[in-house]
């Protein structure tokens, strides 16, 4: 059989399309997720039309953001906040509420009416995880104690966002008690799911990636394994892929060897996000993207600025010094990438049109 056939050449070019400006993201100090979106709407109808979102290409993004979900659950070390748990609890509870409550008002302000800025909102979230963890990396704070107000945040932020992107992939909710029921059943079966991972990891899997950890080829497979098997896991009992992927993650990073995991997985991960967020860009026409661009510009300035001093002032309700909560709430401005995932799904399940999936990558686009 041709390698064309199974390997697409638009699969190629949007490799090597995302590697390049990768590279232009980097030394202008861009995130990488920034130059995947911008791969795909230059490869698409937006700009130069030579790439379509084929079958292959879908299949291959499905699995991207369920192993990156992998891959911030490995990365979550509950010990490292562990002595300010309570503080940014409450912190990320709080910010979490006002945030959605600002995304909609504002949505709604600018005309996108009541059930689509109610869907909006859920998909409007800032703290770009993987963006802020690897700056706190490079800039060597994670360790400080606003990099670790940061990272307890997002990774509250995070489980949020799992529960909405299952809320999501349930589709139309018609009316209270269905949306109480979807939510019930969301929370149910998601923390059985991590009871279950939680317990197998500690009893099964970290003798198993201790026995491999020698082994280096053996070693990722097996923690690959563990990923697939809980999205599969998740899959089977109706809910979102993502959901799977997170809670494998979250219970492997509790254990030992999860650090030499991450390293292992990260290539793969970043080969199938590359994917994944040029299909988003792949989707869009030029009208899409730019119909609410004044809408998108309005929000930015609303939703940044507030995001900031609501964090701020958050910080400081806690008693954190004020250097500490100028810190946090500075790297919590950005749009989170688990945003356009929301809305990708929402425009999959039908709840959001792809003019307003444009309008969402436009605030992502411009707010990093």
């Amino acid at each position: 059989m041709a390698i064309s056939a199974l390997i697409p050449l638009d699969f190629g070019i949007i490799l090597i399309t995302a590697f390049l400006l990768a590279l232009v993201a980097s030394r202008t100090g861009q995130p990488t997720v920034i130059a995947y979106l911008v791969t795909g709407l230059v490869l698409g109808t937006v700009f130069l039309d030579i790439v379509e979102a084929t079958e292959f290409v879908n299949l291959v993004s499905e699995l991207g953001f369920p192993l990156l979900l992998f891959l911030i659950g490995l990365e979550m070390k509950f010990d490292a906040f562990r002595s300010i748990f309570s503080k940014v609890g409450k912190i990320a509870a709080v910010q979490v509420v006002t945030q959605q409550l600002m995304a909609f008002l504002v949505a709604y302000m600018l005309g996108f009416g009541l059930v689509n800025s109610f869907y909006i909102s859920m998909c409007t979230i800032f703290g770009a995880t993987p963006v802020v963890v690897k700056m706190l990396t490079d800039k060597h704070e994670t360790s400080t104690r606003a990099g670790r107000i940061d990272i307890g945040v997002l990774i509250l932020q995070d489980i949020f966002m799992v529960v909405v992107l299952g809320f999501l992939a349930a589709g139309q909710i018609s009316g209270a008690t269905d949306l109480v029921v979807t939510l019930g059943r969301i929370i149910f079966l998601g923390g059985t799911l991590a009871v279950l991972s939680f317990l197998a990891s500690k009893t099964i899997e970290s003798k198993l990636l201790g026995d491999l950890a020698n082994n280096k080829h053996a070693f990722f497979i097996q923690g690959l394994g563990w990923a697939f098997l809980f999205i599969a896991l998740a899959d089977i009992v109706g809910l979102s892929l993502e959901i799977g992927g997170f809670l494998a993650g979250i219970s492997l990073g509790q254990v030992p060897y999860s650090t030499e995991l991450q390293e292992k997985v990260r290539p793969l991960t970043n080969l199938l996000l590359a994917v994944f967020f040029a299909g988003i860009g792949l989707s869009l026409n030029a009208q899409q993207l730019f119909n609410y661009w004044k809408e998108a510009l309005i929000a930015i300035t609303i939703l940044s600025t507030s995001a900031v001093i609501v964090m701020y002032i958050l910080t400081r309700w806690q008693n954190f010094s004020t250097e500490t909560s100028f810190k946090s709430s500075i790297n919590l401005a950005m749009m989170s990438e688990f945003g356009l995932v929301a809305g990708a799904v929402a425009v999959e399940k039908g709840l959001l049109t792809a003019g307003i999936l444009g309008y969402m990558t436009l605030i992502k686009l411009i707010t990093n």
